[in-house]
């Protein structure tokens, strides 16, 4: 289990993305729903991986939320998904096949 706190350039600034990878394989980005952070994918998600190996899950706080330093330059979801993907492309993730798993609306998707 490791724990990273990486800093993207976006302009002139920095920008802290918070993210917790575990396990090794296919990886598998978890991003949480809006004002919450990693740690509800974490729970919901790793009892599943108890006795599941080949994955490499990543836990991404999103900008502003849980670890992960706000920026006044996010201010819509296409900024979000920026930052996400400058992350991605830093983790060698951009080029590769990965699977996102999304906490949205209230609702946890079923595995």
């Amino acid at each position: 289990m490791s724990i990273h706190l990486v800093y993207r350039e976006r302009g002139n600034k920095y920008m802290s993305i918070f993210h917790k990878v575990i396990g090794d394989g296919y990886p598998i980005v978890m991003l949480h729903g809006w004002t919450l952070d990693h740690q509800v994918m974490l729970h919901a998600m790793e009892p599943l991986f108890e006795k599941r190996s080949g994955w490499n899950r990543i836990y991404i706080d999103l900008p502003g939320m849980g670890h992960s330093g706000s920026q006044p330059s996010i201010q819509n979801s296409d900024d979000i998904l920026e930052a996400i993907l400058r992350l991605l492309d830093e983790l060698s993730l951009v080029n590769r096949l990965f699977f996102v798993v999304i906490h949205m609306e209230g609702t946890l998707p079923e595995v």
